[in-house]
C-alpha cells in the first residue's frame, strides 16, 4: 500500500478533504482542535460540496428535486439533532454525476495519507512521553494508537482495505487476500478489536471462496437485496428477547459485545420513530440503568441507531439501494454492500461515507450507462 498525496483538482477535492480531517480530528486524543474549529471544519466541507453542485449548472428541475432530498434531510437534522445523514447525501449529490471510483481513490488516498501522519505522530509522542495510551477493559491491555478507543484504528483501516479491495478486485491475487489477513492480524494483536478482527477473516473468506467459484456473486447479489430489513427485524426481536429475559438474547449480546442490551435500552426508554427523534439529552445526562446494568449509552449498531434515533424511514431507504445496487450484479459491489451490513451489527461510521465509503455507491444507480466496472 502506497501512500500518496493527493492533487487538489476542485471545489469538490476540497470539500472531501475538509471532511475527512473533520472526522479525524474529532476521532483523535492527539490532534485536539477546538469544538468551534473542528464544526468549522464540517461546515466548510459542507459548503464545499454545496458550491460543487451550483457550479454543475444543473437543469432547474434537477436543482428542485436536489433541493427536496436535502430538505428531507435537513428535517432528519432538525429532528434528531444527528448530521451524519445530512453529510452523506451532500456527499452524494455532489459525486452522482462524477467518475465514482476516482472519487473513491480520492478518498482512499486521503484517509491513507491522514491515518499514516497520525500513527507517525502518535509514535513520536510515545517515544517523547513514554505513554502507549491503553484502554484496560475486562482484563484486556488495548492501544488506542492516538485515538479516543482502540476502535477507531481499526474502522480506519476495515474501511482502507476494502477501498483497496474495491479499486483493484480485478487485480486480486490470493497473496493480496493473505497480506490482508496478516496486516488485520497485526492490528488485532496492538487493539484488540475483535468484532473488526472477524468482518476481515470473513472478508478474506469471502474473497478467497469468490476467486475460486465467481458464480458465488449471485447468492451474494441476493443475500444483499434483503440483509438490510432482515438485520434489521433481527436485531428488534433480540432486543425483546432481552427485555424478557431469554438466554439466546443474553449470549448474542456477549458475542456482539453488549450490542443487543445497547439496543434493548433503546427500545425500551425510547421507542421506535419513523422520521426520527431527539434523545441526546437522555444519552449525554445518561444515569445508572440498574434494569440493564448501564450508566452510559452509545448505540455501536446501524440498525437500532436508525430504529430508534434516526428513523425507520431510512431502514427503508438504505433496504431499496441496496435491492437495487444488488440488482446491478457487480461483484465487488456486492462484496462491499454485504461487508457494510454486517459491519453495521457493531458500529454506526457506515452512515458517514467520508469514513466508510460504500453509500457512495448508489451514485451508480444515477449512472447505469457509465458503468464501466467489471460485473
Amino acid at each position: 500500500m502506497k501512500v500518496y498525496i493527493p492533487k487538489l483538482n476542485s471545489i469538490l477535492d476540497l470539500g472531501l478533504v475538509f471532511l475527512c480531517l473533520n472526522i479525524l480530528f474529532i476521532r483523535s486524543r492527539i490532534l485536539i482542535l477546538p469544538s468551534l474549529v473542528e464544526t468549522s471544519i464540517l461546515v466548510l466541507g459542507l459548503f464545499c460540496l454545496l458550491f460543487s453542485i451550483l457550479l454543475k449548472r444543473y437543469r432547474l428541475s434537477t436543482l428542485v428535486i436536489y433541493g427536496i432530498i436535502l430538505l428531507i434531510a435537513i428535517i432528519s437534522w432538525a429532528l434528531t439533532r444527528e448530521s451524519i445523514v445530512l453529510v452523506a447525501i451532500l456527499m452524494i449529490l455532489a459525486i452522482r454525476d462524477e467518475p465514482i471510483d476516482q472519487v473513491i481513490k480520492f478518498i482512499y488516498r486521503i484517509n491513507v495519507l491522514l491515518l499514516s501522519l497520525h500513527t507517525i505522530i502518535y509514535l513520536i509522542t510515545v517515544i517523547s512521553t513514554g505513554s502507549f495510551s491503553v484502554l484496560e477493559q475486562h482484563g484486556r491491555n488495548r492501544l488506542m494508537l492516538g485515538f479516543g478507543h482502540p476502535n477507531t484504528f481499526s474502522i480506519y483501516l476495515f474501511s482502507i482495505i476494502l477501498m483497496w479491495v474495491y479499486l483493484n478486485y480485478e487485480y486480486l491475487k490470493y497473496k493480496h487476500i493473505v497480506i490482508i489477513f496478516a496486516v488485520s492480524t497485526f492490528s488485532f494483536i496492538l487493539t484488540d478489536t475483535r468484532t473488526s478482527y472477524l468482518l476481515v477473516i470473513f472478508l478474506c473468506f469471502l474473497l478467497f471462496l469468490l476467486k475460486k467459484k465467481p458464480s458465488l456473486s449471485i447468492l451474494i447479489s441476493k443475500i444483499n437485496k434483503i440483509i438490510i430489513p432482515i438485520l434489521s427485524v433481527i436485531m428488534v426481536v433480540l432486543g425483546y428477547m432481552w427485555i424478557g429475559g431469554h438466554w439466546v438474547a443474553f449470549v448474542m449480546d456477549r458475542i456482539i459485545l453488549s450490542r443487543i442490551r445497547l439496543g434493548a435500552y433503546a427500545l425500551h426508554t425510547w421507542g421506535y420513530t419513523f422520521f426520527g427523534q431527539n434523545i441526546q439529552d437522555d444519552r449525554y445526562n445518561f444515569t445508572w440503568s440498574p434494569e440493564f446494568g448501564l450508566n452510559w449509552h452509545t448505540f455501536d449498531n446501524v440498525y437500532t441507531f436508525m430504529l430508534f434515533n434516526l428513523g425507520i424511514v431510512w431502514i427503508i431507504i438504505i433496504s431499496i439501494v441496496f435491492y437495487y445496487l444488488a440488482n446491478l450484479k457487480i461483484t465487488k459491489i456486492n462484496v462491499c454492500l454485504i461487508m457494510w451490513a454486517l459491519y453495521g451489527v457493531t458500529e454506526v461510521h457506515g452512515l458517514n461515507p467520508a469514513m466508510f465509503f460504500p453509500m457512495l455507491l448508489v451514485c451508480f444507480l444515477f449512472q447505469k450507462n457509465k458503468i464501466e466496472v467489471n460485473r
